[in-house]
């Protein structure tokens, strides 16, 4: 494969909240952000190099020094966040000037690209994550990962949810089924139902391509 586009250094997510009104957990919209931000920030603090906050209304932002980082940080969100749902932009590219505390006051080709893919996620009208990296051929592989993704995890229950979230959170199915108080085969049940294994198998395959694609160049 051809390589990725040489000044891909970071990847920029941002994420806004669908029918954000409707509320999460019976708390209020923003409160509901915050405390998934907090958590998200603390679980990838070694992987981002801007942390996650809030750019306008239900929207939020962080910086990623790699494209894994952002993935994994993309689920913990969609899971952590559930009953919203949300659409995210990813951008990968260059900054423009010095690493600043907060996303709003830096600029650059990831910020540009995580806007136009997050644009593009809102006119699908689904919890759906898009990518822009100024390489054609890697953005086509992957949006069509990502819209058969959002087509699976979008038919999700709210049990399923919970289960998948608890499951990656505790690392073992015992564990989870502990921390829910079901059986474990319960929790298996569950997952399965869910395609959880294949869901998770999909996005490591993706991750796996992109950060090939993404990440840093070895000099001549």
């Amino acid at each position: 494969m051809a390589p990725g586009p040489p000044e891909a250094s970071f990847v920029c997510l941002t994420a806004d909240v669908i029918a954000s009104r409707a509320g999460g957990r019976g708390m209020p919209v923003q409160e509901a952000i915050r405390g998934a931000l907090a958590r998200a920030n603390r679980a990838f603090a070694p992987q981002l190099a801007v942390p996650f906050s809030i750019t306008l209304g239900d929207e939020f932002q962080a910086l990623f020094r790699d494209v894994q980082g952002a993935l994994e940080a993309e689920l913990f969100l969609r899971l952590a966040l559930a009953p919203l749902a949300i659409r995210c932009g990813l951008g990968a590219g260059g900054i423009t000037g010095p690493v600043a505390p907060r996303t709003a006051e830096m600029d650059g080709p990831c910020f540009y690209r995580s806007r136009e893919a997050l644009e593009t996620a809102q006119g699908r009208r689904a919890p759906l994550t898009w990518l822009r990296s100024g390489d054609g051929e890697t953005d086509a592989a992957a949006n069509a990962c990502f819209l058969l993704l959002a087509a699976l995890h979008g038919r999700w229950s709210p049990k399923q949810v919970e289960a998948l979230g608890v499951y990656l959170e505790a690392g073992t199915q015992t564990a989870a089924a502990r921390v829910l108080g079901i059986s474990q085969p319960g929790l298996r049940k569950r997952l399965q139902s869910a395609r959880a294994p294949e869901y998770l198998e999909a996005r490591g395959l993706l991750g796996a391509f992109l950060a090939e694609r993404l990440g840093p160049r070895p000099g001549p």
